[in-house]
């Protein structure tokens, strides 16, 4: 059984932290094929990098029907040695809200950690477990798990930090910690109450939840780079956005004792009166930041609707500019049954290559539509499309021989040929051939010409005249454009 721990803090905030294993949780989402990373959870975006700020959605403390929109962030993480073959990692986060919500209704927001591996379940009483590395157990232990620097200011509204670190052998990489939309959190079960194995995990994840992973110092999971999430901009930015104009409006009233909700108590059908009456559709966020005409690719994009109807839907779009039909078309859902939010992605496939030459950007739409067809709501975002990459971008040269083995010092011209091979060849390439007396040494012939996909080059080398110990001969790979593509050397040794 899994124990959700809430924790009432003065000026409207409440925080509730659940540490848990995945050993049951359900099936992930996807996995980050750069890195390997399996997605936890269900969680839909990538994970976080240090030093951006996020987007984080939640829920006001007051009225839980309304939304305030906030940012976290990654201040610092560190990995130091802890001895017998242990690191301790600490990461910081920091909280911020900046809309009036969040003023005058307060907020919740909801922290999880957890261990992806599995193989231990986080206790309640000491935050103590065990994991197995290359046959060995090991304890991993939560040192600090706290808030610190909350206040309450007239220029973000409010800040505050959480510190959690843990202790864990050297290179497990399993630990992450979630940020997610507290509403779900209210809808899973009373405070203090077990919740069946895997639900808390299942109905905790959304797109407006960001997660970290306490991996490698240098942002990696078991050595392989992560792909991290777009953030959303400076946070120092963030913080200067918004300044009160005189005496900043009072923090809402500290949070009773007694104080509990419901699943969405608050949930109407009548659009008119729910969350204030608007029917309409956002997207919360992506993870391309340009499209590539010489791939097709899949981007996926994440969008929210608010007090719809079960017969509105959502039609997602993709143009190319200046061309009026789209280019990629889904009907999609917009209601979920009992809520007042629901939130989906689409993966939006982008066929590049087919893409017009003279495309600069790519317009996404979602499209929100009532029963009769008609346009409700509409959300748009434009992901521009990089230069095209000309042929022969990719291609490598690599030197497969050279005879002889060895040259005397003594012989006055010795014939060298050196062969060569091309992985992907284009027509029109050529390549600079150059030999120098050592490595730093004056240059002892010199050609260039066009080449197929293989060849030989045959140097004459007056090997008496030479100072060094070794010639090193050079072939650069350019293709038709003249771009320079790869290059490939090699040293032959002098006697």
């Amino acid at each position: 059984m899994k124990k959700l721990i809430s924790i009432l803090l003065a000026f409207a905030l409440c925080i509730s932290l659940v540490a848990c294993g995945s050993g049951d949780s359900a099936a992930p989402d996807k996995v980050d094929t750069d890195s390997g990373l399996v997605y936890p959870f269900n969680i839909v975006n990538a994970p976080m990098g240090i030093g951006k700020a996020y987007k984080y959605k939640t829920v006001c403390y007051q009225d839980t029907s309304l939304e305030t929109n906030g940012y976290v962030y990654i201040k610092d993480y560190t990995v130091t040695p802890a001895g017998d073959g242990m690191v301790e990692k600490s990461v910081t986060a920091t909280f911020l809200f900046d809309d009036d919500n969040a003023w005058y209704k307060g907020m919740y927001f909801d922290i999880l950690y957890a261990d992806m591996n599995g193989e231990g379940i986080i206790d309640d009483d000491d935050n103590e477990w065990i994991v197995t590395m290359d046959g060995t157990e090991y304890d991993v232990v939560i040192l600090r798990d706290e808030f610190s620097n909350k206040q309450w200011l007239p220029e973000v509204v409010y800040v505050a930090d959480y510190t959690l670190t843990v202790r864990v052998p050297e290179g497990y990489d399993d630990i992450v910690l979630m940020f997610y939309n507290s509403r779900h959190k209210l809808n899973v079960a009373p405070d203090g109450e077990d919740i069946p194995d895997g639900t808390a995990i299942t109905s905790l994840t959304d797109s407006h939840s960001q997660w970290f992973v306490l991996g490698g110092e240098d942002g990696t999971y078991y050595g392989k780079p992560i792909e991290f999430g777009r953030g959303d901009g400076d946070p120092q930015t963030i913080i200067s956005q918004r300044v009160y104009e005189g005496d900043a409006p009072p923090p809402a009233p500290v949070a009773p004792d007694d104080f509990s909700i419901g699943p969405d108590e608050n949930y109407t059908d009548d659009p008119d009166i729910a969350d204030g009456g608007f029917t309409y559709v956002e997207i919360d966020n992506w993870f391309h930041d340009s499209i590539n005409p010489n791939e097709k690719m899949g981007v996926e994009i994440h969008y929210s609707t608010y007090n719809t109807f079960e017969t509105d839907y959502v039609m997602a779009q993709a143009f190319v500019d200046g061309v009026d039909e789209p280019i990629f078309e889904r009907k999609m859902p917009a209601y979920e049954e009992g809520r007042n939010s629901y939130s989906n992605s689409v993966t939006f496939v982008i066929d590049g290559p087919n893409l017009p030459a003279d495309a600069a950007s790519v317009n996404f739409w979602y499209k929100l539509y009532d029963e009769t067809g008609t346009e409700i709501s509409a959300t748009q975002m434009d992901i521009p499309v990089e230069e095209p990459r000309r042929p022969g971008t990719d291609a490598t040269v690599k030197i497969t021989d050279f005879t002889p083995g060895e040259i005397s010092k003594s012989e006055s011209a010795v014939n060298v040929d050196i062969y060569y091979e091309i992985e992907g060849y284009t027509e029109g390439m050529s390549i600079i051939f150059s030999v120098k007396d050592g490595n730093e040494g004056d240059v002892v012939d010199f050609a260039d010409f066009e080449t197929e996909e293989d060849g030989a080059i045959t140097t004459i080398i007056p090997a008496n005249q030479l100072l060094n110990d070794n010639i090193s001969i050079k072939i650069r790979l350019f293709n038709k454009y003249g771009d320079e593509m790869s290059s490939a050397i090699c040293n032959i040794p002098m006697k």
